[in-house]
């Protein structure tokens, strides 16, 4: 069991533990957050860190297929940071 989580997910539950230990109790006299009483509370992310949903995005996003830039743009837009002054528009970016 332990052999499944990965770096990420351990950090990712690190953070959701601080972010709800340091979070104030609810204010409703129902004991639930305001944003639990949703009609689909699954979907809001107010119950994790936002570092924790910022992983999560990144590797939904990376699982799909993620960033594939061609290598031409990788070299154009660094030289682009390297030099922000003297574009050289040969290099395709």
């Amino acid at each position: 069991m332990a052999a499944d989580i990965t770096a990420a997910h351990a950090l990712s539950l690190a953070l959701d533990a601080v972010y709800l230990k340091n979070r104030p109790l609810p204010a409703g006299p129902t004991g639930y957050y305001d944003w639990q009483m949703k009609a689909d509370a699954s979907e809001d992310s107010e119950g994790h860190s936002g570092l924790s949903n910022a992983l999560n995005k990144v590797h939904s996003f990376l699982s799909k297929g993620g960033f594939k830039p061609k290598l031409s743009h990788l070299d154009a837009f660094l030289d682009t940071v390297r030099h922000p002054h003297a574009i050289d528009d040969r290099k395709g970016a």
